[in-house]
C-alpha cells in the first residue's frame, strides 16, 4: 500500500462513521487524564512517563475532531466540531508546551520546570521537595508534595505548600504526620526576609 492509498482509506474510514463508537471512550479517557493532570492523585515516578502520557491526553481532542466528521447530518457535525475547535487549540498549546518538555527530560535527564531536590521520608510515603521554574516571566519557586508508592511506579501524591521568589527549601520531619518546610535560599533582593518555617499536618494515607 502507498502512502496515498493509506490516507485516502483511512479518510473513507473516518467519512463512513465506522469509528464514532470509540468517541464515548476517547471522552472519558480524555476527561479522566486531564482531571487528574490539574487535580489528581496519581503521577508516574518517571517524569518523562508523565509527560508522554499528558502528549497522548492532550492529543485526543483532535483525534476526536477528526472523528466527527463522520457523522452524516450536516448539522449535527457541524455543531460538534464548533464545540471541540476551541479545546482543540488549547489542548494543542498543551501539547506543544508538553513536547518542549520531554524534549528537555530527554535531553537532561531532568524537568527543569519541575526538578527534583530532595525527600524525607515517613516510613511507607515521603515528602518531596522540587524546584519550580515557570519561565523567563516566572521567578524560582519550592514546593512540596506527600508521596506514596502504591505500586512499582506509580505514585498517590498530595500537593503540600510550598514558598515562591525561592530557590531552594527543606522538610523536616515533625513527627509521625507532620514536617517543617522551609525556604532555605530566597530570591529576594530587596532584603526582605524569606517566609518563616511552616508546619504542615499530613494525613495518614495521603488523601485521607
Amino acid at each position: 500500500m502507498t502512502p496515498s492509498q493509506v490516507i485516502d482509506r483511512v479518510a473513507k474510514d473516518v467519512t463512513s462513521g465506522r469509528f464514532l463508537l470509540w468517541c464515548p471512550l476517547l471522552v472519558v479517557i480524555h476527561v479522566l487524564g486531564y482531571a487528574n493532570w490539574v487535580y489528581g492523585p496519581l503521577r508516574f515516578t518517571s517524569p518523562l512517563a508523565n509527560h508522554l502520557l499528558m502528549f497522548l491526553v492532550f492529543g485526543l481532542p483532535l483525534v476526536l475532531l477528526v472523528l466527527v466528521c463522520g457523522i452524516r447530518r450536516l448539522a449535527v457535525r457541524l455543531g460538534a466540531c464548533v464545540i471541540l475547535l476551541p479545546w482543540v487549540l488549547w489542548c494543542s498549546l498543551c501539547q506543544m508546551v508538553t513536547t518542549l518538555s520531554t524534549r528537555d527530560i530527554i535531553r537532561n535527564g531532568a524537568d527543569s520546570s519541575f526538578e527534583y531536590l530532595r525527600s524525607t521520608s515517613l516510613g511507607r510515603s515521603r515528602v518531596s521537595v522540587y524546584r519550580t521554574n515557570g519561565g523567563a516571566t516566572t521567578d524560582w519557586g519550592v514546593t512540596y508534595r506527600h508521596e506514596l508508592t502504591f505500586f512499582p511506579g506509580i505514585q498517590i501524591v498530595r500537593e503540600l505548600e510550598g514558598f515562591y521568589h525561592c530557590y531552594d527549601g527543606s522538610a523536616e520531619r515533625a513527627g509521625d504526620l507532620a514536617v517543617h518546610v522551609s525556604c532555605t535560599q530566597s530570591t529576594e533582593t530587596n532584603g526582605r526576609v524569606p517566609p518563616r518555617p511552616t508546619r504542615i499536618e499530613l494525613r495518614p494515607h495521603v488523601l485521607f
